[in-house]
């Protein structure tokens, strides 16, 4: 699958401490990838630094590996989902919905980023199975992206 970026905003605000923060987001054909707003200083002195070769690089891999992770994450959301519901999944024959991507941790040890892929549940009979999002997390080792968690929200 291949993605095409429409347009790419960056945003900074300060709030009352000081802090300032960033939200990015990149619209694309399929979906806006939201970079969850994140602290980037502490101290309102401080020389405001992004890594942007992180920030090509989390780009990159959503682009690069887009069909695996929408694989890895429906399996296991399907599985979670069973584990909840039981057959209700397969007896109202439900898919899940891709919503989104969103970059929920930056530069952080250990992996540099990590990210949310998020989802609704739907029907092929035609309704939403279930209003609360579900997220699959995905965390930037050495050696790719890892799935780390799903969750329903």
């Amino acid at each position: 699958m291949r993605i095409s970026i429409d347009n790419f905003e960056l945003n900074f605000k300060r709030n009352n401490d000081g802090e300032w923060w960033a939200i990015f987001t990149l619209n694309t054909s399929q979906c806006e990838v939201t970079f969850d707003e994140k602290v980037f200083q502490n101290k309102p002195d401080e020389e405001l630094t992004i890594n942007w070769n992180c920030i090509e690089e989390a780009i990159k891999d959503l682009i690069n590996n887009f069909d695996t992770l929408m694989y890895k994450s429906k399996s296991a959301l399907i599985a979670l989902h069973q584990q909840i519901f039981d057959n209700e999944f397969l007896d109202k024959k439900g898919y899940f919905d891709f919503s989104g991507i969103e970059i929920v941790e930056y530069n952080t040890q250990g992996h540099r980023y990590a990210i949310d892929l998020c989802f609704s549940l739907h029907s092929h009979l035609l309704f939403v199975m279930d209003e609360l999002c579900y997220n699959s997390n995905f965390k930037k080792q050495p050696y790719g992206l890892i799935l780390s968690n799903v969750r329903r929200e």
